[in-house]
């Protein structure tokens, strides 16, 4: 019983750092994203956005959003096609 408390605890942890592990990942892909619009879009900083900048920036998400999903897609196809068959 003490083992099974170990293997629960354990689990609860593995959890947590697959979700802190994600919520950092996600945190470094808005902010790389928000880099590259920033650089690409915004001409002269100013207290609002220009109807042209945030269509840009909603250009600069759609692509990048794309890719992430196109190569996410692929890796699993990848993970899936080097799985034995049952």
């Amino acid at each position: 019983s003490t083992d099974r408390s170990m293997q629960l605890n354990q689990a609860a942890v593995e959890q947590l750092v697959g979700q802190e592990q994600a919520r950092q990942a996600q945190t470094l892909f808005l902010s790389k994203l928000t880099e590259i619009a920033f650089e690409k879009c915004i001409t002269k900083p100013d207290t609002s956005l220009s109807s042209s900048e945030n269509e840009c920036i909603a250009a600069v998400m759609h692509k990048y959003v794309d890719a992430q999903k196109l190569v996410i897609g692929r890796y699993q196809r990848q993970q899936a096609a080097q799985q034995p068959l049952n």
